[in-house]
């Protein structure tokens, strides 16, 4: 039976994906402490407020009984928030320090503020320029000597500039 070329290659690339993404959830702080299910159910609805203020998809899945540990899934996206927020000097959102149900509703609270942050929301959900761009101008672009606007070089030309 012969492999499909196309199913061979994403295949490759999924497993690729995976890996990497293993490899980012090793880099994520591991929260531990004692969670009641109602918390990290907050939680998540505050994670997924956020990211659906911001152009996300928020459809982190409620978390169900009581756990040591906030679950990767969710991590992921605290991280992400997390990192926007600093990168725009709103602070950072203490993620390691959560030790408890107390710390998970002040996490909550300060995610849902940042959710209604203008600023916040404006720069998730505008495309990022990058800033060694230059701006584009509308000036039209002239073919290099020797070179006629039809794109090919005239070969006359070109021999006479090497004279």
């Amino acid at each position: 039976m012969a492999i499909d070329p196309e199913q061979a290659l994403a295949q490759g690339a999924a497993a690729a994906g995976n890996e990497l993404q293993s490899e980012a959830d090793a880099l994520l702080p591991v929260v531990n402490g004692m969670f009641t299910e109602t918390s990290i159910n907050a939680l998540i609805d505050a994670v997924n407020q956020a990211l659906e203020a911001t152009g996300f998809e928020g459809e982190l899945p409620e978390h169900e009984g009581n756990a040591t540990q906030i679950p990767v899934e969710v991590m992921r996206a605290i991280a992400m928030l997390n990192d926007a927020a600093m990168e725009l000097g709103l602070g950072d959102l203490g993620i390691e320090v959560i030790e408890d149900d107390t710390d998970l509703a002040m996490l909550a609270s300060s995610i849902v503020q940042l959710s209604q942050d203008q600023e916040f929301i404006a720069a998730m959900t505008e495309p990022a320029m990058d800033p060694m761009a230059e701006p584009m101008s509308a000036a039209p672009m002239t073919a290099p000597t020797g070179m006629p606007a039809g794109g090919m070089p005239d070969e006359e030309a070109l021999m006479m500039e090497h004279m």
